[in-house]
């Protein structure tokens, strides 16, 4: 479900709660629950956009997991966003490794919300739909049903987006086009 009682909302504020409080190496089940017994009938496989949106939120936190694997929707398009998210996470394995090194000489989550990066910002400590992984890169998932749109707020400094590689002010609220394929992630220049 999208909601925030077990759904795909309630996934970013369970992954800061264990991030700040100790609990780094995340590793959430696709669309809330395993795939056991769903391989071979195929019968409860979940919501096609819901299992996309989730696995574009998954795929830049400290481990993933395809609970459903993209093939079992016999969907080309599903299988090609599936490939898009792994070649995302492979583009950032270094960002991923070098923060769970800190993560574990520091004591930093690896998983952070805008506000750990900067805590004076007022925007940033209602910002509950964007996370950041370490201090440079933010991923802004798409978590609304039929969205088409997404408004994503940038804090201070400049921003790449990496969709369009167009650089952004940051300390402002942008509104974004968004398709089924996009996962809005963003680089600190």
């Amino acid at each position: 479900n999208w909601s925030y009682v077990n759904g795909l909302r309630s996934l970013l504020p369970s992954v800061f709660n264990l991030s700040l409080l100790g609990y780094p190496f995340i590793l959430p089940d696709m669309v809330g629950g395993n795939g056991y017994g769903v391989t071979i009938t195929r019968t409860r496989l979940p919501e096609r956009e819901l299992y996309i949106r989730w696995l574009q939120l998954n795929v830049l936190l400290p481990a993933i997991q395809f609970s459903f694997p993209p093939w079992l929707y016999n969907d080309e398009q599903v299988i090609r966003i599936a490939y898009k998210c792994l070649e995302i996470r492979e583009r950032y394995r270094s960002i991923l490794l070098s923060t769970a090194e800190e993560c574990v000489q520091y004591g930093t989550p690896m998983i952070r919300p805008l506000w750990f990066c900067d805590p004076y910002d007022a925007n940033s400590l209602t910002c509950e739909n964007e996370y950041m992984l370490g201090n440079n890169l933010l991923i802004a998932p798409v978590l609304e049903e039929n969205a088409n749109e997404l408004n994503i707020y940038l804090p201070q400094g400049k921003w790449k987006c990496i969709r369009d590689e167009r650089v952004y002010e940051g300390n402002q609220s942008y509104l974004f086009p968004v398709t089924i394929e996009d996962i809005p992630v963003f680089e600190r220049c």
